[in-house]
């Protein structure tokens, strides 16, 4: 069996797709054939849906995540690809199908949702499709059959199947590498999946209870001395949801890439938790400077104590404080902090509270990215559509979660500063691109020195440098638009 698994993205987002790359390792280990192809490399939509027929796949798979423009484009590719090929099988599989199985499943052309990892799933999938065996029979499926949704078993967590090993000539690695939107020379890889922790609001807790699987060490270390010899790397973002969870596993991994680089390093990052960073002795904080790790990836989430509690996050607000300190005083300065607002429960006082944490965050680690986040509680399957019969008319996935972003999230305000405007000023970083020479150089020093001058004093009022950029911003997109119209005519 042949089958074409499309990632969904832009050309302003090169990274590796590693969900399709295990998947697609798997199952052609699993002797069946699997090509993956990237919308991010594709000049138009149009020419992308071309390029996904002429592969003559019997299964189509869609890597799908909740973000309205994205399940517009998996809504529209689904619809297309039914319509010039109806024996084809197409399947959802990825975080929104995980979180919304059913609702899923209830677009009229969609025949598989796959929740959870894949790797095992799909395997049998494609042995009973070949097989000519009931869909039902294959455990770990949501399916629809006779106006009735069927769930064929709990998803398969079973660590045997979640590292295949990986055949990376199943993807232009170098073109990820050359064209990767953080930098070119980034190799992003996974160590471990799940994560430990039971964060409330998060799908890792959701799907994997608690429980972080790590990658067999030796199988980390030959898949990377594979790569640092057939590629020029850079550096190592590990995708990881929580790379090391103690000094044991930090040092273990700094000996990695000691090993990797003849001790000599490379630039890396990797995601922990505040916990472990206030936790981490001085020996281990000097171990990852070593190794070249420049930051960490972690979720702060809150300022106040009393949220973290509600969020389950299992840190206090003295942790924080001790772990950015750590980080500053280590030389970890390249990090990326993850905030999130109105929380269920969350005052307005309390929110404030964290913007101050931001800004506080901000001014001591300014090479940092700062993320703000709006929590996003969505709807469950079963209060957002009937879940025993398919004969109800619903409008189209991206449509309901468009609305919800509208009201919910991009109309969000923290006092009377909306999120959009505190993302634009707590993103600012020291660092730039290019060498502006002349009036350039000046207006930037302006522009630098105004950003700093509010997060400093947490004033976000009249923001006219902020509208001023959106301005430019969209002529610039108008202008490209043009030229590529007047490109392709």
């Amino acid at each position: 069996m042949r089958i074409l698994l499309v990632n969904i993205s832009r050309p302003t987002e090169i990274r590796i797709p590693q969900g399709l790359l295990y998947l697609a390792s798997a199952i052609c280990a699993n002797g069946h054939e699997a090509v993956i192809h990237d919308e991010a490399f594709s000049a138009t939509q149009e020419s992308s849906f071309k390029q996904i027929l002429s592969y003559n796949a019997d299964v189509i798979g869609l890597s799908v995540y909740t973000l309205p423009w994205q399940l517009k484009r998996v809504e529209e590719l689904s619809r297309a690809i039914k319509e010039a090929c109806k024996n084809t099988l197409v399947i959802w599989g990825g975080w929104h199908p995980t979180l919304y199985p059913k609702h899923s499943i209830l677009n009229n052309y969609v025949d598989v949702v796959i929740p959870g990892p894949g790797e095992k799933v799909v395997c049998e999938l494609l042995d009973a499709l070949k097989n000519r065996q009931p869909l039902k029979s294959v455990p770990g499926l949501v399916l629809k059959e006779n106006g009735q949704i069927i769930e064929t078993g709990p998803i398969c967590m079973d660590p045997k199947y979640l590292y295949p090993p990986l055949n990376f000539r199943l993807i232009k690695l170098e073109a990820y590498l050359k064209r990767h939107d953080r930098g070119a020379g980034i190799l992003q890889y996974i160590t471990t999946r799940g994560c430990n922790a039971h964060c409330r609001f998060c799908i890792m807790a959701h799907v994997y209870k608690g429980n972080m699987i790590q990658k067999p060490q030796d199988q980390v270390l030959s898949e990377l001395k594979y790569l640092f010899k057939h590629y020029a790397i850079t550096a190592i973002h590990f995708s990881d949801d929580n790379t090391f969870r103690n000094d044991c596993e930090a040092l273990q991994l700094s000996d990695v890439i000691n090993d990797l680089t003849d001790g000599s390093g490379i630039p890396w990052r990797g995601a922990t938790r505040i916990n472990t960073l206030s936790n981490l002795s001085a020996n281990t904080y000097k171990k990852l400077t070593c190794s070249g790790c420049e930051g960490v990836v972690v979720g702060i989430e809150s300022g106040v104590d009393r949220v973290l509690r509600l969020m389950g996050k299992g840190i206090n607000v003295s942790q924080i404080e001790k772990a950015l300190e750590h980080l500053r005083a280590n030389g970890l300065r390249k990090n990326l902090f993850s905030f999130l607002f109105n929380f269920t429960g969350e005052t307005r006082t309390e929110a404030a509270k964290t913007l101050q944490l931001v800004r506080k965050t901000r001014l001591l680690l300014p090479e940092s990215i700062i993320m703000l986040h709006v929590f996003f509680p969505g709807a469950s399957d079963n209060n957002t559509v009937p879940l025993d019969t398919l004969k109800v008319s619903l409008p189209p996935l991206s449509e309901i979660f468009e609305q919800y972003y509208v009201n919910h999230i991009r109309n969000y305000r923290i006092g009377r500063i909306p999120i959009n405007i505190l993302r634009y000023y707590l993103n600012a970083s020291e660092q730039r691109k290019g060498k502006p020479t002349g009036k350039l150089k000046f207006l930037r020093k302006l522009h630098q020195k105004i950003i700093w001058l509010r997060i400093k004093y947490g004033i976000f009022a009249l923001p006219f440098e902020y509208h001023f950029s959106n301005i430019h911003i969209k002529k610039i997109k108008k202008l490209d638009q043009n030229l590529s119209i007047s490109d392709n005519s």
